[in-house]
């Protein structure tokens, strides 16, 4: 999802072609937006029509509107880079504390580490 920028007295161009895909046309639609699996609510914008790409778009008066709702739930903010340390002879990752808390982590709970690229991982909570 990404901001549009309205066009003339503050209306959003139709039928522009797609920012993203440049092959699909936009088409205005209802979008439910999501953040860490957590529903949002609706907001509306325009959808590419182009299947392979479906790319979204938000007014700017929406995208503020998803802003404050992403505060209000305390989502905002939560993905932050951290530095590999190391202890002893394994490398750890260091989880913030409001992350910590958003996942309901403790010291000793048990999770399932494996990479799902080569510059990826997956955590899985147990």
């Amino acid at each position: 999802m990404r901001e549009r920028k309205p066009g003339k007295e503050g209306e959003i161009e139709m039928d522009m072609e797609c920012l993203i895909c440049g092959k699909g046309k936009l088409k205005p639609a209802t979008i439910e937006e999501k953040m860490y699996g957590i529903g949002l609510g609706s907001y509306r914008g325009e959808q590419c029509d182009n299947p392979d790409c479906r790319e979204t778009f938000l007014a700017p008066e929406e995208m503020k509107r998803l802003e404050a709702c992403t505060k209000e739930l305390g989502l905002w903010g939560l993905g932050e880079s951290v530095k590999i340390g190391k202890l002893g002879n394994s490398l750890i990752v260091r989880i913030p504390t409001r992350l910590a808390h958003f996942l309901n982590l403790e010291q000793g709970r048990t999770v399932s580490i494996m990479p799902d690229e080569k510059d990826k991982m997956i955590l899985e909570l147990r």
